[in-house]
């Protein structure tokens, strides 16, 4: 009897697929068991399902500590500031002196580069025009027919310890000053010059009680203290008037651009020192050279040149200094006063700070602004708990509250609530 492979739409049993049918020629028995029922699941089945669900819920636990939070890793909390800035050129003012003299043949430099020196500390000896080599040469030539006339005409006939020991010393002390003045050796010529003129008078004295009656020998020491009169008026020795710092490197604008002076200076004298150029009140003293100058330590001034025509500044106001080539250097500004001139204004500004980071530094590129100072965190280390937003340290997991105080999508710009509750350079958790 033919059948339809595809079944007889006039089966009633066709209108209820869940029926059973009897087993098709060729396929395997249906999954009964004897008594009409299903078989029932093993007991295997249900220990691996136990198993998988153990090991998702260690994962979680690890991942988000219970919390439902996914936790990522760690990041690092950077220092940072924000807000308003203005960039512009500016030119270092000091409140300094400069030392300078004519006809100068040689420096000896006493005090250090840059040091706090107080009142009255030796800083140089200056030597003039008339202190050469010819006047040091005579002078040696006089300590020499000395040496020569005690040793032939004294010494021979005489033997005398202290004399001896008197005229030991002041060998020692000449060949010291030779050296100096060779540029061979290392030394105040000055403190030098002081001890060899204490050493021969009194050996002179002690001669003088000796040999009372020696002419010859007079006459020698006569013309010793002639010649040492002679190059001590050609040597001065500078000494600092008050507390200081002091510096033996000079640009030419000490004079005209200073503490006393700045305060008047307008926007194209500003492009002038800038460019390089002299200023029309610099007075150019024909033959005098620059020898230090004395700098107050802890205040210098700013004249910055900005170009922005929305920037009013107002007298008193506050700002943070930033320096090209400092960016780890900020300093507290204050205004004292402002000049426009169409689009480009001129601010004159003074820092209560340490001077020596500028001590040799006259022109630079700037940026100031009212800055907020704070912490930098990503935004995914930003938590809720307890109705508070902070941050989990990474660090024993501990929970810092913090303010927000702008985000640029990536990066949250924070402060604490709590002084000292987060420093830069900790680690936090990101979530």
């Amino acid at each position: 009897m033919y059948q339809n492979p595809y079944g007889n739409p006039y089966d009633p049993r066709a209108q209820y697929p869940g029926a059973p049918y009897p087993p098709h020629p060729g396929m395997p028995p249906s999954p009964v068991s004897q008594s009409g029922d299903r078989l029932r699941p093993q007991p295997r089945f249900f220990f691996t399902v136990l198993i998988l669900g153990l090991i998702c819920a260690i994962a979680y636990l690890l991942l988000t500590d219970g919390s439902g939070v996914r936790r990522r890793g760690v990041a690092i909390v950077e220092k940072r500031s924000s807000g308003g800035q203005f960039q512009g050129q500016a030119v270092i003012v000091r409140d300094e002196s400069l030392m300078d003299a004519d006809s100068i043949t040689s420096i000896d430099f006493i005090a250090e580069e840059g040091s706090l020196v107080s009142r009255n500390t030796a800083l140089c000896s200056v030597y003039s025009a008339g202190y050469n080599q010819i006047e040091i040469d005579r002078l040696n030539k006089v300590r020499l027919d000395i040496q020569a006339y005690h040793r032939d005409k004294l010494l021979n006939s005489y033997v005398d310890p202290q004399l001896s020991v008197l005229q030991d010393g002041i060998g020692i002390l000449a060949s010291e000053i030779r050296a100096v003045v060779h540029r061979e050796g290392r030394g105040n010529l000055n403190n030098l010059e002081k001890q060899l003129n204490s050493a021969l008078k009194a050996k002179q004295e002690y001669m003088r009680k000796i040999y009372p009656d020696d002419n010859t020998l007079l006459s020698y020491y006569e013309n010793e203290r002639g010649q040492l009169r002679k190059i001590e008026s050609w040597t001065t020795t500078y000494t600092a008037h008050t507390d200081c710092l002091v510096s033996f490197y000079t640009d030419g604008y000490e004079g005209t651009v200073n503490a006393q002076t700045f305060g008047g200076f307008s926007p194209s004298q500003v492009h002038d020192v800038l460019a390089g150029r002299r200023l029309e009140t610099d007075i150019a003293a024909r033959g005098r050279q620059p020898i230090y100058r004395t700098v107050t330590p802890d205040i210098w001034y700013v004249l910055m040149l900005c170009n922005d025509k929305e920037w009013n500044p107002s007298d008193g106001q506050a700002y943070k200094m930033q320096l090209e080539g400092f960016q780890e250097y900020l300093v507290d500004a204050t205004v004292l006063s402002s000049t426009r001139i169409g689009n480009e204004i001129l601010v004159r500004m003074e820092v209560q700070s340490d001077v020596r980071p500028v001590l040799n530094l006259r022109t630079t590129r700037m940026v100031v602004g009212e800055f907020v100072d704070g912490l930098s965190v990503p935004l995914e280390a930003l938590f809720s708990q307890g109705g508070e937003q902070g941050v989990v340290i990474a660090d024993g997991e501990r929970f810092v509250p913090v303010t927000v105080i702008s985000s640029d999508g990536r990066d949250a710009f924070v402060r604490t609530v709590y002084a000292g509750s987060l420093m830069e350079g900790q680690g936090v958790l990101t979530f």
